[in-house]
């Protein structure tokens, strides 16, 4: 899942009518609008990393490795757990870094910077 960033355009209210910002149905359904869409986001980010195992006392072994160089340069860790499936955190300079778990041939990307 990729981070969508929400966009919500900040008002400044001013006391009375005069002030130019008068208390109207718009209004508040705009801000409800925004709220809703925030707690949308939150809760599919939760899905998403909720899905990462907290497997620190189930690690078997951990490797490491490292491939190309100059800007091509790639590092990564595999955690390989007791229920088969591995973490990996790859660091690249080309691509950032990358969290990855799964089995062998289903690897699913769980996050990239």
């Amino acid at each position: 899942m990729a981070f969508e960033k929400i966009v919500f355009a900040m008002k400044t209210w001013k006391d009375k009518v005069s002030g130019n910002t008068p208390v109207t149905a718009a209004e508040l359904n705009r801000i409800e609008k925004g709220i809703s869409d925030c707690a949308k986001q939150t809760n599919a980010l939760g899905d998403s990393v909720s899905r990462v195992p907290s497997f620190w006392g189930d690690v078997v072994s951990v490797t490491y490795g490292s491939w190309g160089s100059g800007e091509d340069t790639s590092i990564q860790v595999q955690f390989c757990l007791k229920d088969g499936k591995s973490l990996y955190v790859t660091i690249s300079k080309a691509e950032g870094i990358k969290l990855q778990y799964g089995d062998t041939g289903n690897v699913k990307t769980l996050w990239t910077k």
